[in-house]
C-alpha cells in the first residue's frame, strides 16, 4: 500500500527542508549578504508570502506555488 511509505517519506522530506535551510545560511554567512530573507507560512490551502526584497519575495512565491503545486499532485496520487 501507497500509505505505509507516508511516515518515511515526510520524515525524509522534513530532513531535506533542514539542510537545505542550514546549506541556504551558511552561503548566505560566507557570501556576507545583509538582510535577506524570505518566509512562506501555510494555513491550510492559503499561503502567506514575504520577503525583505522584490527578488527574495518572488522566490518565496515561487516556493509557495510549487509546494502547492506538489501537494496536489500528492493529493491525486493517494
Amino acid at each position: 500500500m501507497v500509505s505505509e511509505y507516508l511516515i518515511p517519506t515526510g520524515i525524509v522530506i522534513i530532513l531535506i527542508g533542514f539542510m537545505l535551510l542550514i546549506v541556504g545560511t551558511l552561503i548566505a554567512v560566507f557570501r556576507s549578504e545583509k538582510n535577506l530573507a524570505g518566509f512562506v507560512f501555510f494555513i491550510g490551502p492559503i499561503s502567506i508570502v514575504g520577503g525583505t526584497n522584490q527578488a527574495m519575495f518572488f522566490a518565496a512565491v515561487a516556493l509557495s506555488v510549487f509546494l502547492i503545486i506538489m501537494f496536489l499532485i500528492l493529493n491525486r496520487l493517494i
